[in-house]
């Protein structure tokens, strides 16, 4: 079906998902056989799975059944196939798999270790947008409500990527943990600690980040842990930058009290 025949049909299952039943079916139907062909060959180019994976996230909430099994086949797609995917459809698969996060067709604690591993991809487009998604989706969590036990667990998979061999990724986990600091998502004393910790990792790039943000620097460290690429040479200073150095003061004052602890 034409991507504009699947909008109208999207607006007409939103406004009447009982009547548009059917027609739904079918589009899922077809869904599936795509996910399959692209599981066979996912470096492939498929417009037709980039539209219908928009289609179904946004009406993912007028079926939810249906729904749910959309969201573990996307899960499943970006687990499995995300890092050798044609990069257009990976970031459709992304960006639907963040709108059905809205509509709770799946839950963040699946959404976030997936969409993480994807930052060492080499898209620095799909990097800024994940980073944007995992914040502003911990940001909605907290906001709506804040459930211990995921937040500890999403913690605990992102300190765990500190304490890994992957530079690229300990570098986006560091500056994602910053960013979650300064924006008081995650503004605890075991984050502060684990940001101060990565001052003596062994590589230069993840130690200056941390120690930027520990020391208070006029230069602050992106929330993406991007610096220079080889893609483009350097990104602009981070839009979500405030230029407050409370934070900063409020993490060392914390890392000093963890540090003596573990003495």
């Amino acid at each position: 079906m034409p991507s504009t025949g699947l909008q109208e049909l999207q607006s007409s299952c939103r406004r009447d998902p009982d009547s548009y039943r059917t027609e739904f079916l079918t589009q899922y139907g077809q869904f599936q056989a795509l996910v399959a062909s692209t599981e066979l060959r996912p470096s492939m180019e498929s417009k037709q799975l980039e539209n219908l994976s928009s289609f179904m996230a946004h009406v993912s909430s007028a079926y939810p059944v249906e729904g749910r099994k959309v969201a573990e086949y996307h899960i499943r797609l970006l687990k499995e196939y995300g890092a050798s995917m044609h990069h257009d459809l990976r970031r459709s698969l992304v960006k639907s798999t963040t709108i059905m996060y809205r509509k709770d067709a799946i839950s963040i604690e699946s959404m976030v270790p997936v969409l993480f591993q994807l930052l060492s991809v080499r898209d620095k487009e799909l990097r800024k947008s994940i980073s944007a998604s995992i914040i502003s989706s911990l940001q909605h969590a907290n906001r709506k409500h804040r459930n211990e036990a995921v937040v500890k667990s999403l913690q605990k998979f992102m300190y765990k990527t500190i304490e890994g061999a992957d530079v690229a990724l300990v570098k986006r986990s560091v500056g994602l943990s910053i960013e979650l600091f300064r924006r008081q998502i995650w503004c605890d004393e075991k984050t502060a600690n684990v940001i101060g910790s990565a001052v003596f990792h062994p590589s230069p790039e993840v130690m200056i980040i941390a120690a930027r943000f520990v020391l208070d620097s006029e230069q602050k460290p992106r929330g993406d842990g991007d610096e220079n690429e080889d893609e483009g040479g350097s990104d602009d200073e981070s839009d979500n930058d405030t230029g407050d150095g409370s934070s900063s003061k409020r993490a060392k004052e914390m890392w000093k009290v963890g540090t003596k602890s573990m003495v």
